[in-house]
């Protein structure tokens, strides 16, 4: 059902896009065109929104880069990413 709704608004705001740009309107129409293509564009993205967490089952995938550093009292710690090389120091 969520397909055919999609394809419905698709449908739709391409219609008026095509009205939109073929006639020549009063600024009443050319905002009544305006608004309807914004809502209808909105409404599509929030069932692709929609698609996309059924997809998924709902679930919302975070990946977390976890480390743990021990550092004893007196001690030094580098944060980020080191390169041990041979150097002319």
């Amino acid at each position: 059902m969520l397909a055919t709704q999609m394809t419905t608004v698709h449908n739709l705001t391409m219609d008026m896009t095509s009205r939109f740009r073929e006639g020549e309107q009063t600024l009443d129409w050319a905002s009544y065109y305006v608004d309807g293509i914004n809502k209808l564009m909105r409404t599509y993205t929030t069932q692709m929104e929609a698609l996309n967490n059924y997809r998924n089952k709902g679930k919302q995938q975070i990946t977390v880069k976890h480390q743990h550093v021990n550092v004893n009292d007196g001690g030094q710690a580098i944060v980020g990413d080191v390169t041990q090389g041979g150097g002319n120091g």
